[in-house]
């Protein structure tokens, strides 16, 4: 399997979870624990290098998205999940494209910018 489909697969993945979890709590489960924390590996496999703080803001956005999902009736409209899941990798894309400028724009190399695909949220 491609990087790419990969990627999109498990933002596929993440956005099924994301649905069911707040699914269930709509129904007074308390279901936050069965949350796959996907996002993080999402982020780390797309090698966005940039700083902690942006990293952050980052995987901010990320979470954002994914909560578009809640609109989706995933019976009815299967695909548009899918849909959603390649929206949300080329935003990640354009972000990691973003850093790679403000990186080469920066002051020194010095600057703190790193790989952070390691990071844990």
């Amino acid at each position: 399997m491609k990087s790419k489909s990969l990627i999109i697969s498990l933002i596929h993945d993440d956005l099924i979870n994301t649905k069911l979890v707040y699914s269930l709590n709509n129904l007074g489960l308390q279901a936050g624990d069965y949350t796959l924390h996907i996002s993080g590996t999402v982020l780390k496999l797309s090698k966005i290098k940039t700083t902690p703080l942006r990293w952050e803001q980052i995987h901010d956005e990320y979470l954002r998205m994914t909560t578009r999902v809640l609109q989706i009736d995933i019976q009815e409209s299967p695909r548009l999940v899918y849909t959603l899941a390649e929206e949300i990798y080329a935003f990640l894309q354009r972000r990691g494209k973003e850093e790679r400028i403000r990186a080469g724009n920066s002051c020194a190399p010095q600057c703190l910018l790193r790989d952070n695909s390691a990071y844990q949220p």
